[in-house]
């Protein structure tokens, strides 16, 4: 069966080469079948072409029979050189023209131009005349191209009517071979067939009931596993959060400092920014920021919760680096701008610090004044920049303070001396003093004021020092008016999402000028 498919299909392709058939697959035609398509298309084309020449040549002649001039032909009036020769015939007309009006008819000039134009004149009918010729020409070529391949077309259709005899033959060819092919194709299956089932093992057992696609897989429970991990990890998180607040123990709101100390909080200072120099120039170049509205928030609350009598207001803290100098200095630049006479007074004895942002000597000053060794006038110096009365805090030892130098112990006698003589000299008087639970001088101090602002730095000073310290206080009977938080990071309180005023430093800083 294999030999008998191979000498069928070997029959059919041998006549479709003898005869130059084509292939049933093969969408294209035979070599004649082309060439006829193709001589078709140019005899169109040819005939086309010839149809125009002849309309041209029909109108040459129609001009002739009609005694018209042939220079309205399109052939003659797309001719460049005619074109040309026309343009210089209107020159010597013109030239002609001119030469009349100038020389006169018989001026040897216009004689000579008169000749010159008819010999342009008769080049322009010898053009004429071959434009003509050629149109004539194009229509005998034009028509022999076209009688050519009519006599082309007719034999090649002479040819394919005797190929398609042949055809009939090969199509008779190809159905023998594709009847071989698929009777071959057919046992081969068969054979293949029975030879796979003669090697296949038949197992012992049967089918008691199909398998069911499963949608979802059986174990382990994914939904249950997941929701015990969100409510481990809910409950975990929680727990962590309340220790976290238990173990964080400083104070971040205002209301954590009014629940702790029982104080009114009268003020929240942010924190001065990196660039633009120090902390006290920054409140004064710019006055309409959020640290300088601080100050003035500040000044507002003391102003509205005091009595006109009380002068004198101390700032003090728990521990060292809350911010008590710049608090005490900026404080009393804003009273300056509303009262007469401010002082600021250094009462830290131990590390005073104000005389370097004002920029003084601090040799001589509050203990000359404690101790009677020095005059009020002596000792004051003068704030070039915000226009207060400064007194620094001095020293016993000279220049330098040393381990052995013996300190003044601060009598109530002498401070109520002091402060009574500055009371009468001055109207509002700021007095800066050490950390409460640092030196015993505060609570002294303390004594002699009639208000005492506690200062409390943000998200850094412990709850229980806070409290240690306005117990302090009171046990020496100090007149606490109230709590100003230091040193406030206003974005990142504004994150914590505590409910004060202090958020609003941070949300609307558009009305203030950074």
């Amino acid at each position: 069966m294999r030999r008998d498919v191979a000498a069928a299909e070997a029959a059919a392709e041998q006549y479709r080469m003898i005869n130059n058939l084509r292939r049933n697959s093969d969408r294209s035609g035979t070599v004649n079948e082309q060439q006829l398509s193709e001589i078709n298309s140019r005899l169109v084309i040819a005939r086309a072409d010839l149809a125009q020449k002849q309309a041209r040549l029909d109108q040459v002649r129609a001009l002739v029979r009609q005694r018209g001039t042939v220079d309205t032909s399109l052939d003659v009036l797309q001719s460049q050189l005619i074109q040309r020769l026309r343009e210089q015939e209107v020159t010597l007309l013109r030239e002609m023209s001119d030469g009349a009006k100038t020389f006169g008819e018989r001026h040897p000039r216009l004689i000579a131009l008169r000749a010159d134009l008819n010999e342009l004149r008769a080049k322009i009918a010898l053009e004429v005349e071959k434009v003509g010729a050629s149109v004539a020409n194009e229509v005998e070529v034009a028509s022999a191209g076209a009688r050519t391949l009519e006599r082309e077309l007719a034999s090649l259709r002479r040819t394919n009517d005797s190929a398609g005899e042949a055809e009939i033959r090969l199509r008779e060819l190809e159905r023998d071979a594709e009847t071989s092919r698929e009777l071959y194709q057919s046992f081969l299956a068969r054979f293949k067939r029975d030879a796979e089932q003669d090697r296949i093992q038949r197992a012992n057992a049967r089918i008691l009931s199909p398998a069911e696609i499963p949608t979802a897989p059986s174990s382990p429970r994914s939904t249950l596993i997941v929701m015990a991990v969100l409510l481990l990890g809910f409950g975990a998180g929680v727990v962590l959060v309340f220790l976290l607040d238990h173990l964080d123990n400083a104070v971040r709101s205002t209301h954590e400092a009014e629940d702790i100390t029982g104080l009114p909080v009268f003020a929240s200072v942010p924190v001065a920014r990196r660039r633009g120099g120090t902390a006290e120039s920054q409140v004064l170049k710019r006055p309409r920021s959020g640290l300088a509205d601080s100050f003035r928030t500040l000044r507002t609350a003391l102003t509205l919760s005091g009595a006109p009598e009380d002068k004198v207001i101390m700032v003090t803290s728990s521990v060292p680096e809350e911010g008590k100098s710049f608090v005490a200095l900026s404080l009393a630049r804003q009273f300056k701008r509303t009262d007469g006479r401010v002082l600021l007074i250094d009462g830290d004895l131990h590390r005073p610090r104000l005389h370097k942002a004002v920029n003084v000597d601090a040799t001589r000053g509050f203990l000359q004044l404690l101790n009677g060794t020095g005059t009020l006038e002596e000792l004051i110096v003068r704030d070039a920049v915000g226009e207060i009365d400064f007194l620094p805090a001095g020293r016993l030892g000279g220049e330098k303070r040393k381990a052995d130098e013996p300190v003044l112990d601060l009598t109530s006698e002498a401070l109520e001396r002091v402060m009574e003589m500055l009371r009468a000299r001055y109207d509002r008087i700021i007095l800066d003093t050490p950390p409460v639970l640092a030196v015993a001088d505060t609570r002294m101090l303390a004594g002699v004021a009639d208000r005492v602002l506690y200062l409390v730095r943000w998200n850094s000073t412990p709850r229980e020092a806070v409290r240690t310290g306005v117990r302090l206080l009171r046990d020496a009977r100090a007149k606490l008016a109230g709590i100003v938080l230091s040193r406030v990071d206003t974005r990142r309180h504004a994150r914590y999402g505590y409910s004060d005023y202090t958020q609003y430093y941070g949300r609307y800083g558009g009305y203030y000028q950074e």
